[in-house]
C-alpha cells in the first residue's frame, strides 16, 4: 500500500534560539602577588528551544500510516547559574619557585518552562534540573506471597524476596507514571586542588580533582546480572541474603542509586637537563642545548562516598 504521509507542519514563524548571558567577575592579587582571585558568578537562559506542541489534537499525528502534522515551535526555555572561583598563592625565592592553587565550580540548572501534558505533577520537567535523574523508589523488599498479593508490582512475576516500589499515584500497577526525580546525572560541585614545586631543571606537580552532588546507576552488567551468567561478589553479598539473586524488575530505581562523589590524585614529575653541545668546530658562548624527562602517574589515590545499599531506599 502505498501513501502519502506528512513528516511534520511547517510554521512560519519558527525563529532562532536564543541565548542570554550576565556575568559578573573579580581579579584581585593581594601582597605583591603572594595571592591572586578569581571569581565569576554566571547566569545563562537559553530561550525558545524547538519542541513539537503536547496539546494538539491526537488526530494531528498517526502512528501507521506514520504521519504528524504538528510544527516545531519556539517553546522550551532552560537556566543555568553557577559560581566559578580560584585561587593561588605563590612565591619564588632564588632558584626555587612554589605555587598551590584552588580551584572550584557551583553549577544548578532548570527547565523554567517546558512544553509536556503530564497528568501528575512529579512527572514534570518544567521546574526540575536539566540533567534530572528519574526512576522509582525502593521501599525495600516483598516479604512474602501475601505481601505481593496486596502490594504494586511490576508484572505477574514479582515474587517474594524482589525488590518493592513505591506506587506514587496509588493505581496498583508500578510504571513509568511512578516514576520521580532521584538526582541529578551531573555534579553540582566541581573542584581541583594543584601544588606546583620547581628548583632549577625540576618540577614537581601535584593535582586532585573532586566532583559532589551527581547520582549514578549501578545497571552494567556487574551489579545487574542475570540468566547464566556469574554472580559478581557485590550482588552475591548485598542482595543474596537468602543464597538466591534478587530478581530486579527495574534498573532506574534508588536502591542501585550511588552518589558520584569522589576525589582523584594526579602527580607529575618533569626533568630538564641542560647541557653545552660538543664541537670540534666551533663553540658559542651561552649556547646550550636541552633534554626533558616527563614521569606521570594518574589515579594514584581515589575516594568516594560509600553507598548504604540496606533493607530501604
Amino acid at each position: 500500500m502505498q501513501t502519502t504521509d506528512f513528516l511534520q507542519g511547517g510554521n512560519p514563524d519558527l525563529g532562532y534560539i536564543k541565548r542570554k548571558e550576565f556575568t559578573v567577575g573579580l581579579d584581585a592579587s593581594l601582597w605583591k602577588g603572594l595571592v591572586r582571585l578569581n571569581a565569576n558568578y554566571f547566569v545563562t537562559n537559553t530561550e525558545g528551544l524547538l519542541a513539537q506542541p503536547q496539546n494538539y489534537p491526537s488526530y494531528f499525528q498517526t502512528y501507521y500510516p506514520k504521519s504528524d502534522m504538528r510544527p516545531y515551535i519556539n517553546m522550551n526555555n532552560q537556566r543555568r547559574t553557577g559560581v566559578d572561583l580560584s585561587v593561588n598563592v605563590g612565591k619564588k625565592h632564588g632558584d626555587f619557585e612554589w605555587n598551590v592553587g584552588l580551584v572550584g565550580m557551583y553549577y544548578t540548572s532548570k527547565n523554567t518552562k517546558w512544553d509536556e501534558n503530564v497528568k501528575y505533577d512529579w512527572l514534570k520537567a518544567e521546574g526540575e534540573a536539566i540533567d534530572a535523574l528519574r526512576g522509582y523508589q525502593c521501599i525495600g523488599f516483598f516479604k512474602d506471597a501475601a505481601d505481593v498479593e496486596s502490594s504494586a508490582k511490576v508484572n505477574a512475576n514479582t515474587k517474594p524476596g524482589d525488590l518493592k516500589y513505591v506506587d506514587q499515584n496509588n493505581d496498583g500497577v508500578i510504571n513509568e507514571q511512578d516514576q520521580v526525580v532521584l538526582g541529578k546525572w551531573g555534579a553540582s560541585w566541581v573542584m581541583g586542588l594543584n601544588l606546583t614545586a620547581k628548583y632549577k631543571g625540576f618540577t614537581l606537580f601535584v593535582a586532585g580533582t573532586g566532583s559532589f552532588g551527581g547520582k549514578g546507576l549501578k545497571n552494567n552488567s556487574y551489579m545487574h546480572v542475570y540468566g547464566d551468567r556469574k554472580y559478581s561478589e557485590v550482588v552475591r553479598t548485598l542482595d543474596g541474603r537468602d543464597g538466591r539473586y534478587r530478581h530486579i524488575p527495574a534498573s532506574h530505581h534508588t536502591r542501585w542509586r550511588p552518589e558520584l562523589c569522589g576525589f582523584r590524585l594526579l602527580v607529575v614529575r618533569h626533568f630538564t637537563f641542560r647541557f653545552e653541545p660538543c664541537s670540534i668546530v666551533l663553540r658559542l658562548p651561552g649556547c646550550y642545548a636541552e633534554r626533558q624527562t616527563c614521569e606521570r602517574f594518574t589515579n594514584l589515590c581515589q575516594r568516594n562516598k560509600p553507598v548504604d545499599l540496606g533493607e530501604g531506599a
